[in-house]
């Protein structure tokens, strides 16, 4: 992976369980929650990112263009996303034996998407799919 480095972390989020039993996995409303990753402000001004931009995230396992949202509960050299099926591009299918993922400390980049969209829910799960 080229650029700087980040880990980024998943996991629950309160929006995100709402959104999903209130509206549904293919709802925007879902893929809004899911699709948001959360950067420090010094992290998205080193990358020339504006908070509600889209971003590029590329870890060992795949690739997806999600929305920059800035945050200071995030430190800087990390990121997080909430569970759903951004997070599975970036974590990949390997669980070390437990049967799960993982989704905490991934090595991952960012960079300017600049002209790119945010993909639909349907469209994330087609890469995975690839």
């Amino acid at each position: 992976m080229a650029g700087k480095e980040f880990y980024l972390i998943s996991g629950r989020d309160i929006k995100q369980g709402t959104s999903m039993e209130r509206y549904g996995k293919l709802s925007e409303q879902y893929a809004e929650v899911v699709s948001r990753l959360e950067i420090n402000p010094e992290d998205l001004k080193a990358l020339g990112v504006n908070d509600g931009d889209p971003i590029r995230v590329t870890s060992d396992e795949g690739s997806v263009i999600a929305t920059a949202k800035s945050s200071t509960d995030v430190e800087i050299g990390m990121v997080f996303i909430a569970y759903g099926p951004w997070a599975n591009v970036l974590s990949g299918t390997y669980t070390h034996g437990t049967g799960m993922p993982d989704f905490k400390s991934v090595r991952v980049t960012m960079e300017k998407a600049e002209g790119e969209k945010v993909p639909t829910v349907k469209e994330v799960v087609k890469l995975m799919l690839k």
